[in-house]
């Protein structure tokens, strides 16, 4: 449950992560149009016919589509055409608390039944039930098994509830008040100043500024119960919702069922009127100029804002299309430049998207050095200046229609194998805000044909509209600290007027035209090959001693998932080289491969989905990646370039180190870091390899130490074994899998291994406080040492102890108590590592509530170690547990890391296939003696966050 803002999306389309080449026309597609001029581009894009919509006699719309991924489950929501827009003065953030008491009483769940009967359906609260509130919508999440009589009914029975029995118990409400202040509360700090600083400049004029979610805590705390009760009957009303259904169901049951809970429920007589909220256009630039003393570094952001367009038809999907490519071309700019010594700015992108229902935004971000605010100023002018003038490159707008089509491809292969949650997602975006929902096969022949048209002077059109001289807005967000002078708003609108006149050189797309290898490696061969009976996986071990797992699946169609990893990581450096060592892995990804510098790679691999990275932790290092069976050469080649040839250009050392200079100068400002690292220190006894980031060890990074012990890393491939799983032909790839992996370099009888560093949980009972930051909110982490070995049911029996604990605490702190918005705990093994392992319970809360919660968490413990578990919390956790792995087994992701899991830990690789008989096994007097075992009663640490003595709530200064 949450309040909800919507990420101003830099980009449209699917970008990110597509590295591609320029597809050929699938004759599998759907067939559209066969050039643009035939094309009605105002014509409005039908609805997929794989989904049923309607809308019954009272208003409400449904949405419904079979689905079988994954198998044996149905996603449900209630979309709620209403939010904290709609909210009255005195019932700013009521929006939200109505959304967190459709948890706590219904009229057929009383409260904590609703939860509870989830958890014993093999539900998650927060993964499986869930709900957000934003500006315009309040949106709830059910995601129920299908494969049992009743169930899908009794989940309907909990979306009509919701839509018009809430009971609003007075009781209850009292009880949730708390929380919803915890979440409010959470939520502050830095940037919640800021943005009240910033948001009356970005959205002036608009309700939207004075609207947000989480409201104001004056009036959570004491809005009468009936304000709430007003807000529900006057919103939550049929013609405002939609019920989606997506999953392994019958339709036609579906739509009775949909007609069966929702038919009957009244419309008012006299409705009131929904509202749509502007955000007013003006002409003069707006800046908005503010420091914070827990703003950690500096950023600007520069908005060129428009009211948004309809959209629906093909016009519009087409100029998302454009925006989408200008975006990705113009961020492919800003990342080259940050690539430069001295460059102007530490990180930065931009692109089109939208913040709000009502308004689009174009849009650069950019993080700086301090006191850098003009530089960084006139960066960003000429680059928006560049695109004006001279536009982009023939070159740059191929790369980019190859990476959209790359990526629009991948999803048409998947067709089959879609989420059930990607598609409810489309269509409750559909109902708000008219989201064209063609199915993937009208998308991508729809895009291939548009595409193919689209040229430079279709892109500059664009460009003209996004970038205009009215409804302009800068924001300024700046560290607060002695000796530093804070930017002034008239300074920026200073700087702005003396470039008015810029008129920058055309960019110089520099490519780099050689093959990612040159000269093919000599190719090792397969020296044995053996089965793993019932993984369907075969294991080869090439002449080099590299070992390799394939498992081919049909999970996906177009994907490939793949790891590596070999003993040792940062284990093997010693104190002195620690420094140095730490940053080998980011300065091999900061300087590129082979001949490429990171943009040459970004360039040469446009349209490719090919991403392999080197890793590097504390035991093990190795590389992970992901492809397509298309794409699978290409990722191996950069495989073999990861081990084999890091780019030794002696620059991006310099790049790396200003860059984490930026970051790390100011960290300490935010509590939260002050906090995690007491909370590292303390747990593992001050070891050195967890000190936190400081100005002076970053002096102690060497560069030709760094590069030295990642060569030492990288050199022997021989103890390194890969997983690779996904749509593989077996045969196919063989050849592949010894031309690049075989051909790695090798010193077979050198077993490499890990160094013992000696991380120990320190003895004894440790209370520590950390007094940091002015917000009124704590936080609390209790420590428990947990070395459970490499013993796979220990680790099992510990996580289903920790999960019976969890929902024990959750009902106590959150329901009972109304202390915190959540509790969760976690386990953190260190396998390979078997000398560490931590149980750890977190929580915040008011700082007046820290104490008192912490005890009432011993005190659940010590009872819980008394009585053990009840029946019903056990037929719980085997029931999470059984749903967990049916869930699990549908995703290629989980195959590798458990393949990568028995390898490491050398167990039996039949382990996997016995996670049911694992899960059969849990009984209270295992879960009891798991829970004595490692809830030492004399041996913990608790840590608690808490403001700085004498402080009153911060603010951020505005100039």
């Amino acid at each position: 449950m949450s309040h909800h803002l919507r990420t101003p999306f830099l980009f449209l389309l699917i970008l990110s992560g597509c590295a591609g080449y320029q597809t050929a026309s699938d004759p599998g597609a759907a067939s559209v149009s066969t050039n643009l001029a035939a094309i009605d581009l105002d014509q409005t894009l039908s609805i997929d016919p794989q989904v049923r919509t309607g809308t019954l006699e009272n208003g409400l719309t449904y949405f419904i589509r079979k689905n079988h991924k994954p198998e044996n489950r149905v996603v449900l929501r209630l979309a709620v055409n209403a939010g904290s827009l709609q909210e009255d003065e005195d019932q700013r953030g009521l929006a939200h608390f109505v959304e967190h008491m459709a948890f706590n009483g219904t009229k057929h769940f009383k409260a904590n039944e609703l939860i509870s009967y989830l958890e014993s359906i093999g539900g998650r609260f927060g993964a499986d039930l869930n709900a957000y509130t934003s500006f315009s919508e309040t949106v709830y999440i059910l995601e129920i098994p299908t494969d049992k009589e009743g169930l899908v009914d009794k989940g309907m029975l909990v979306l009509s509830d919701w839509a018009h029995t809430l009971t609003f118990d007075p009781e209850e409400v009292e009880k949730e008040r708390g929380v919803v202040l915890e979440e409010w509360r959470r939520g502050q700090g830095a940037q919640q100043r800021l943005n009240r600083v910033h948001f009356p400049v970005l959205l002036k004029g608009s309700r939207y500024a004075d609207r947000l979610p989480i409201g104001k805590p004056e009036v959570i705390e004491n809005a009468p119960l009936e304000r709430l009760r007003d807000f529900y009957e006057k919103w939550y009303r049929p013609d405002l919702m939609a019920v989606i259904a997506v999953g392994d169901i019958d339709p036609d049951q579906m739509e009775t069922l949909i007609q069966d809970y929702f038919g009957d429920i009244a419309s008012p007589e006299s409705p009131s009127l929904l509202k749509t909220y502007d955000v007013p256009r003006h002409q003069d630039l707006l800046v908005s100029s503010a420091s914070d003393k827990e703003m950690p570094y500096s950023q600007i952001v520069f908005y060129f804002k428009q009211p948004s367009k309809p959209q629906g038809t093909a016009r519009a999907y087409r100029e998302g299309i454009l925006k989408g490519l200008i975006g990705g071309m113009l961020s492919a700019r800003l990342s080259e430049i940050t690539q430069k010594p001295d460059a102007p700015f530490r990180f930065a992108a931009g692109g089109a998207g939208s913040a709000f229902r009502s308004l689009d935004t174009f849009q650069l971000f950019a993080v700086y050095e301090e006191g850098e605010v003009q530089t960084v100023l006139e960066a960003l002018l000429t680059e928006i200046r560049r695109i004006e003038v001279h536009g982009f490159t023939p070159d740059e707008l191929e790369r980019a229609k190859a990476s959209v089509l790359a990526g629009l491809e991948k999803a048409y292969n998947e067709r089959e194998k879609t989420e059930s949650g990607s598609y409810s997602g489309e269509y409750v975006r559909h109902f708000f805000e008219d989201e064209p929902i063609p199915g993937i096969e009208v998308e991508y022949a729809l895009a291939k044909e548009l595409l193919a048209d689209v040229d430079l002077e279709d892109i500059q059109t664009v460009v003209d509209e996004l970038i205009h001289d009215d409804n302009q807005v800068i924001l300024v967000s700046e560290p607060e600290k002695e000796g530093l002078e804070q930017t002034d708003s008239a300074a920026i609108l200073a700087g702005v007027e003396e470039l008015a006149d810029l008129i920058p050189e055309a960019y110089e797309d520099k490519t780099h035209t050689g093959d990612l290898i040159p000269t093919p490696p000599t190719p090792g061969k397969v020296a044995s090959r053996r089965e793993e009976t019932g993984l369907g996986t075969t294991v080869l071990t090439l002449s080099n001693g590299v070992e390799v797992w394939v498992k081919p699946t049909d999970l996906k169609d177009d994907e490939i998932v793949f790891t590596a990893s070999a003993f040792g990581g940062l284990s093997l450096a010693s104190i002195e080289d620690y420094p140095s060592a730490s940053f080998a892995r980011s300065l091999v990804q900061e300087a590129g491969l082979g001949e490429f510098t990171p943009t040459d790679l970004q360039k040469k691999l446009a349209g490719k989905i090919a991403n392999a990275f080197p890793t590097v932790s504390t035991f093990t290092h190795g590389i992970r990646g992901n492809t397509t069976p298309r794409d699978l050469e290409t990722a191996l080649q950069l495989v073999y370039l990861t081990f084999t040839s890091p780019n030794p250009r002696p620059e991006a050392f310099k790049v790396s180190m200003d860059r984490s200079r930026t970051f790390i100068k100011n960290r300490t400002s935010r509590p939260e870091a002050r906090y995690r690292d007491t909370v590292q220190l303390i747990n593992r006894s001050d070891h050195f390899m967890f000190q936190p980031p400081t100005l002076e060890g970053l002096e102690k990074v060497d560069r030709d130490k760094a590069m030295e012990f990642y060569h030492h890393l990288f050199t022997d491939a021989s103890d390194f074994t890969f997983f690779f799983v996904g749509n593989i032909d077996l045969e196919t790839v063989i050849p592949m899998f010894e031309l690049y992996l075989g051909s790695l370099p090798s010193e077979p009888g050198t077993p490499s291994n890990f160094r013992d560093p000696k991380i120990r949980f320190p003895l004894g009972k440790i209370t520590e406080k950390v007094y940091a930051g002015t917000e009124p909110k704590s936080q609390t982490q209790i420590t428990w040492p947990a070395l459970t070995g490499l013993d796979e049911y220990e680790m099992f029996y510990l996580r289903s102890a920790n999960s019976v604990l969890q929902i024990r605490l959750r009902n106590l702190l959150r329901e009972e108590l109304g202390g915190t918005y959540s509790v969760s705990i976690r386990h953190n093994g260190w396998g390979p590592y078997t000398d560490y392992g931590t149980t750890s319970v977190s929580f915040g809360s008011s700082p007046e509530n820290a104490q008192k919660l912490t005890q009432a968490v011993l005190d659940a413990i010590a009872e819980f170690k008394e009585s053990g578990p009840t029946e019903e919390e056990i037929s719980k956790v085997k029931e999470q547990e059984l749903r967990g792995i049916e869930e699990r087994e549908q995703s290629n992701s989980y195959w590798m890391g458990s393949l990568n899991t028995v390898r490491l830990y050398d167990w039996d690789p039949a382990t996997i296939l016995n996670r049911t008989a694992r899960a059969e096994s849990i009984t209270a007097d295992k879960l009891l003696e798991t829970i004595a075992r490692y809830y030492p009663k004399d041996n913990y640490t608790v840590i608690t966050l808490l403001p700085e003595v004498g402080t009153a709530t911060g603010g951020a200064k505005s100039r």
